[in-house]
């Protein structure tokens, strides 16, 4: 099957979901699209090697025994092939050798031990670790040289990186349970000095909020500038998008209150129709085509809908098909039928030439500065709430 049939079908079928167990883990370094599911989380998992069907980024979901912390880890590997198996083959061992610990500093430190182990041509990893205790609703990150992840609060409205100076994490998971001690001390990529100890800090979680663990492969993209895109440019990138859902948001809620607007902004757009599918049926009684106006108002909504598919230059050809094989399917002449539709492409181009010819002596008006009525206009919809402001 080739690669483009392969991405097709791929497409087409649903992502697989997965509630995760007690004492269950899942993950590897393979190819992954999938949605986990866990005591207070929603987790997505989008894992695309560059090359073949494992790579060199490795991730885990685990649960303890009891369902009260889960636990993933994100690595990013050197190398390819046979040794980054090996090295999520290990991390699945140490994972449920640890999977009943809140306190994820122990797990950071058996790994760096089993690559401290292994040849030095197998070099090192980058990794972070996020744990999520259900009780306290707390997440633990414990990051070894990795990008840190992005963080939306909702309690902020606000996308932030998430590392140990983050500010408003929330009370201290120390407030809310005495169970395990959490001492700071310092952090190393796996693989670089053994012994090495690793800290980990929390932040307090609230309903609705989003963690997103990442490897270098979208910090590593480089923009049409030629820039790396960065872990700033990430979080700009986050910024830009909550922004615009905002604004969306805020421009659908201001036509709340103006439904009487909106109706008649419907009923104008009705009547624009209704007179296109007029111009049709007079148009076809001037050539005698004997058609009933039945049919008009069936076929040339679904006619103009087809007009608007993005496989034909202003719906040349696909109109023309369209009007022989549904006004044909009820009797009309075929012939009379195509010369119907080149007429009416032809009028629609005759009413845009006007808005061409002004366009081409003036040019496009957005760029110049309102004056008189324009500007009072301006003003009016921007007081009534129709307009942002950009002062």
């Amino acid at each position: 099957m080739s690669s483009e049939n392969e991405d097709y079908l791929e497409s087409r079928n649903p992502i697989p979901s997965h509630t995760l167990q007690c004492m269950e883990i899942i993950g590897g370094n393979h190819a992954a699209e999938r949605e986990v599911t866990a005591p207070g989380l929603d987790i997505w998992v989008s894992s695309r090697p560059s090359e073949g069907t494992s790579g060199g980024d490795v991730h885990y979901f685990s649960m303890c025994g009891s369902g009260r912390v889960t636990r993933l880890i994100v690595a990013d590997v050197s190398g390819h092939g046979p040794t980054v198996s090996d090295v999520a083959d290990a991390l699945r061992e140490l994972m449920r050798k640890h999977i009943n610990l809140l306190d994820q500093t122990k797990l950071a430190r058996a790994i760096n031990r089993e690559f401290m182990e292994r040849p030095r041509e197998d070099h090192f990893a980058t990794f972070v670790l996020l744990t999520y205790f259900a009780p306290t609703k707390h997440l633990l990150v414990c990051n070894g040289g990795h990008p840190p992840p992005l963080w939306f609060s909702t309690e902020l409205q606000r996308w932030q990186l998430l590392d140990k100076d983050t500010p408003h994490k929330g009370p201290s998971i120390r407030e809310e349970t005495y169970r395990y001690m959490m001492r700071p001390v310092s952090n190393l990529p796996l693989g670089i000095i053994e012994p090495t100890s690793y800290f980990q800090f929390s932040v307090k979680l609230c309903e609705g909020d989003v963690i997103v663990a990442y490897t270098d492969a979208l910090t590593d993209v480089h923009k049409p500038e030629g820039f790396r895109l960065g872990e700033s440019g990430l979080l700009k990138l986050a910024t830009d998008v909550q922004a615009s859902e905002q604004r969306a948001i805020q421009a659908l809620g201001r036509y709340r209150s103006r439904l009487g607007l909106l109706g008649f902004v419907l009923a104008m757009s009705v009547g624009v129709q209704v007179l296109r599918i007029l111009q049709a049926y007079v148009l076809s009684e001037a050539m005698s085509l004997g058609t009933s106006l039945v049919y008009f108002f069936c076929f040339v909504p679904i006619i103009l809908l087809i007009t608007m598919l993005p496989i034909s230059v202003s719906g040349l050809g696909t109109t023309n098909l369209a009007y022989v094989a549904l006004f044909g399917s009820v009797g009309m002449d075929p012939d009379g039928a195509f010369v119907l539709s080149v007429l009416i492409l032809a009028l629609g181009v005759i009413g845009n030439l006007p808005g061409g010819v002004i366009y081409a002596l003036e040019g496009f008006p957005a760029g110049k500065s309102l004056n008189g009525k324009e500007e009072a206009k301006h003003g009016n919809l921007e007081r009534s709430g129709l307009l942002e402001s950009d002062r």
